[in-house]
């Protein structure tokens, strides 16, 4: 396979929605997953969203790329990168993920959180407490989600601060306190 026909065959592919096709097609041919890889990068139409979700598939192959994106200078693509890195399940995106909770965009903050749920490493417990207290309430509510995800008992006297506030944040708050108190 040469460059072009696997930038054809990668657009192709994900412009079908066939991640796992991408996927595989990337784990045999070098060419076709770095052309994935950039594709990441670019945010025209939801190209780096689908990218994104083809290097799901390649599991922690794909940390190092989409923890690079974590740095790309558009947010769409940081966002897809950090969504992503929740679901490739792999705790060497947890310092990356860390350092993404304080993103200027909250679309960013708010998929770091959800994925540092997802993940479940402890270590993501007092940077997702700060999290709580963020200036948006979006990215509030899924750190109070994701604390819950944690069911790490340092984040109960937060969470109950948190909930008497009320309204969809402190319904939030309270779920993920008596998850962790139902440990």
């Amino acid at each position: 396979m040469n460059s072009v026909q696997a930038i054809i065959l990668m657009h192709q592919l994900l412009e079908a929605q066939r991640y796992d096709d991408a996927a595989e097609v990337a784990a045999r041919e070098e060419l076709a997953r770095e052309q994935l890889e950039r594709m990441l990068h670019q945010t025209q139409g939801a190209i780096c969203y689908h990218a994104a979700l083809a290097l799901i598939r390649l599991g922690p192959r794909a940390t190092l790329p989409l923890i690079a994106a974590l740095r790309d200078p558009q947010h769409p693509v940081r966002q897809a990168a950090a969504l992503a890195l929740g679901d490739v399940g792999d705790f060497c995106a947890v310092p990356s993920l860390v350092a993404a909770l304080e993103d200027p965009e909250m679309a960013v903050r708010q998929a770091a959180a959800a994925s540092l749920g997802k993940l479940g490493d402890p270590q993501a417990t007092l940077p997702l407490l700060v999290a709580l207290y963020d200036p948006d309430p979006r990215v509030r509510r899924m750190a109070a989600i994701a604390l819950g995800d944690l069911a790490d008992p340092r984040a109960l006297a937060d969470l109950r601060r948190v909930a008497e506030e009320g309204g969809a944040l402190g319904k939030c708050a309270r779920e993920s306190a008596a998850r962790i108190e139902a440990g």
